[in-house]
């Protein structure tokens, strides 16, 4: 909560340039946290400027906002809001009692009024970065966190969860999608691990094969909403995946993560962000993104790194944290 006298960052999402989508949502909510850590101040929600008939800025409840109830249930997430235009959200700011600090920065909007910059673009929080900001992790409300732990008791334990995603965009020629023979021969190969279990999250159609095997559990078919799902990247041992949407979850937490991208879908993007290197510059240890396609042995061998990079002991400490009142606190 910010106290009295502390900067808001109110975070913009201008859907008039560009349509709102969970990956570019969960790098808003980290760069206003980043933000607001830099400001020493707390965050006052998230805007979405829609460009819809003319009136003031006003709060909406989450049917009201994109993915709005997926936004309300991060931490530090407690407020959504709709304005038409930027001078609404700029005489919002400036009518309230306490001092509201925009992001990205209205000054940013090109001649048209419009902030188009790229949502979900990590350069921005590369310079926060580079500045010396602590990029804060992105955390789920306590009920959704409590539901994953509970989970993990109830189905995974004593084994260690591995979370993962793999991207199935029907018609998605040229995207980042999963290569399911890839997949399936390497988690087949998993199966003499004894200690891991694979939790597939995801709405998307996947390979029978996949589903199919005994080291694999389906988030969805256990009753997962999609802020469970994120809770379950945030609380697990590791996460792999492709390089979309939830993926994002991930690249802001403690878990040690391995995400693969298709090397010839945005890449002129991804050599803006990463140039020839792997690993963000505020990503933690054990934490690689590669642009390259991913076969039974390159997942493997990146599985056994991964592996490598956390102790179940450390995180077990980091689960039980969670559990108790202080650290799973809303």
């Amino acid at each position: 909560m910010t106290k009295r006298g502390q900067p808001s960052i109110l975070g913009l999402w201008d859907a008039r340039a560009q349509a709102p989508g969970l990956g570019g949502l969960i790098v808003l909510v980290a760069e206003a946290q980043a933000r607001a850590a830099q400001l020493h101040g707390g965050v006052a929600g998230i805007c979405f400027v829609d460009g819809g008939r003319g009136g003031p800025m006003r709060p909406v409840e989450a049917d009201g906002a994109p993915l709005g109830g997926v936004l309300l249930a991060f931490k530090g997430i407690d407020r959504l809001y709709r304005a038409p235009d930027l001078d609404a959200a700029r005489e919002f700011m400036s009518a309230s009692s306490g001092a509201i600090v925009p992001w990205p920065a209205l000054d940013t909007a090109d001649h048209r009024g419009l902030l188009t910059r790229p949502y979900g673009d990590s350069r921005p929080l590369q310079q926060m970065h580079r500045e010396g900001v602590r990029i804060p992790a992105v955390e789920m409300k306590s009920p959704h966190v409590q539901w994953a732990l509970e989970l993990y008791d109830r189905r995974v334990a004593p084994r260690l969860p591995v979370v993962v995603h793999l991207k199935n965009a029907p018609g998605g020629k040229g995207e980042s999608n999963a290569d399911f023979d890839a997949w399936h021969g390497f988690l087949e190969a998993c199966r003499d691990r004894a200690d891991v279990a694979f939790l597939l999250i995801g709405n998307e159609p996947v390979d029978p094969r996949i589903s199919g095997l005994p080291n694999v559990l389906q988030t969805r078919a256990l009753g997962a909403s999609l802020p469970g799902e994120l809770a379950l990247i945030q609380t697990a041992f590791a996460y792999m995946g492709m390089a979309s949407g939830p993926c994002a979850m991930a690249m802001f937490g403690p878990a040690p993560y391995l995400l693969f991208k298709n090397p010839g879908h945005h890449e002129e993007q991804m050599a803006l962000e990463l140039g020839g290197a792997e690993r963000f510059p505020f990503a933690r240890p054990g934490q690689k993104l590669l642009r390259v396609r991913e076969t039974r042995d390159n997942l493997r061998a990146g599985f056994e790194e991964l592996m490598s990079f956390a102790r179940r002991s450390d995180w077990e400490r980091r689960i039980d944290r969670l559990r108790s009142p202080a650290g799973s606190a809303a």
